[in-house]
């Protein structure tokens, strides 16, 4: 089986729009204004433990919650803990919120 293209007869491909945006938005963030205190939630954060140990998912991480700093480290000049107090009874459990303002967009836009 033989085949013949002709070239005159092709047709010209539409030009390349991989790279450019199809629209552009333009937001301005106003956060001058301050929030008042009645509109912050306070939202209580579930612990976050993959299997085996716990039942949490991948999806359930959330960086407001579960994202920990460490504490700074005392410089050789201060003092540090007693080691007696540091090997105490363990603490009891930190109930972690987080803070969320459901109208946000009401201030700040």
């Amino acid at each position: 089986m033989t085949m013949d293209f002709d070239e005159a007869l092709r047709q010209a491909a539409p030009p390349q729009r991989g790279s450019e945006p199809l629209f552009t938005v333009n937001l301005t963030l106003n956060d001058k204004q301050a929030i008042p205190a009645h509109e912050i939630k306070k939202i209580v954060c579930e612990d976050f433990i993959l299997p085996p140990r716990g039942q949490s998912k991948e999806h359930d991480f959330d960086l407001l919650c579960h994202l920990e700093l460490e504490p700074e480290k005392a410089e050789k000049g201060e003092e540090e803990e007693p080691a007696g107090e540091a090997g105490g009874a363990a603490a009891p459990p930190v109930i972690k919120y987080k803070s969320i303002v459901p109208n946000i967009q009401q201030y700040w836009l």
